[in-house]
């Protein structure tokens, strides 16, 4: 399974920056290049997410299950 690590420097609370990297339906809003976010809640802090981004010269896909343990951040 493949893993992103990002580290940055910012001036919020680790209860807010979790809160706007977890909202992935205002994703769309916030990127061009993300077309759709589709999110089907399963059990409770996890969630089956459906993306739909601009690549290349067409449209990437690809389904992903979350899990969202707010306590660990």
């Amino acid at each position: 399974m493949n893993q992103v690590e990002l580290t940055a420097t910012v001036n919020r609370s680790p209860d807010d920056v979790y809160d706007k990297l977890a909202d992935f339906a205002a994703y769309p809003d916030l990127a061009e290049s993300i077309l759709g976010v589709e999110i089907e809640p399963q059990e409770e802090g996890v969630a089956i997410v459906k993306w739909e981004t601009k690549f290349r010269d067409g449209t990437l896909r690809w389904t992903e299950r979350d899990v969202f343990d707010p306590a660990a951040k």
